[in-house]
């Protein structure tokens, strides 16, 4: 099938199929890759972490001679870390393939930063008070 515009061809497997390589769109994926290899790697941590705590905590309730204070601050650290698991660990891809998603947008579209009205981009508005927060404690 062409298209009417370009003369690319469409094979079945993609909606669309440019006839030459864009830079762009190279950088872009890549960068998803990255995205996807980090948010794997904290959920994989963050279980592994909660694994981790919970094991701890059942030796320490078998152990005789275990101390009330590790008792209690693995107590509050397995609640915390299931909660981490349970619902941040899940949160946080989301929200970072989010602001990806108008990162893409924006590079593929090449609008200036100058020209951006932030109210349309709530990520960005938000990446922006982020920064300045933590400049602010930094200094």
């Amino acid at each position: 099938m062409d298209d009417e515009a370009a003369g690319s061809n469409a094979d079945g497997f993609y909606i669309y199929q440019p006839d030459r390589f864009w830079e762009p769109f190279w950088e872009v994926f890549d960068k998803l890759g990255q995205l996807n290899n980090y948010c794997f790697n904290q959920l994989v941590a963050s279980e592994a972490k909660l694994s981790e705590l919970q094991a701890e905590y059942g030796r320490a309730v078998e152990e005789k001679n275990a101390g009330a204070e590790v008792l209690d601050y693995l107590s509050e650290e397995v609640p915390a870390w299931e909660n981490n698991v349970a619902i941040f660990a899940k949160a946080a891809p989301i929200i970072l393939l989010a602001s990806f998603a108008e990162w893409g947008l924006k590079h593929i579209c090449r609008v200036p930063d100058d020209r951006i009205a932030y109210r349309s981009y709530p990520l960005l508005a938000a990446r922006e008070l982020l920064q300045q927060f933590i400049r602010e404690q930094i200094h």
